[in-house]
């Protein structure tokens, strides 16, 4: 199992970084700028903070589970 973990950290993390692009694009169709108040630059920023930060710590869990298995 220890060895399987970090290459499930690293595809969870992959599938963060897809998740990121895709909801970013998706959200880029349905911006409306005179609709919303905020910049769209703030909404990019919102998903990097829910999906690439997490994808970041899961990839570095799955290099130190690698690294403190040899």
């Amino acid at each position: 199992m220890k060895k399987k973990l970090p290459g499930l950290c690293t595809f969870l993390s992959l599938v963060l970084v897809l998740g990121f692009i895709g909801k970013t694009i998706l959200d880029y169709t349905r911006y409306q700028d005179p609709a919303n108040s905020a910049p769209f630059s703030l909404w990019i920023e919102v998903n990097a903070l829910m999906m690439l930060v997490p994808a970041a710590l899961v990839f570095l869990l799955g290099l130190f589970i690698k690294k403190s298995g040899k």
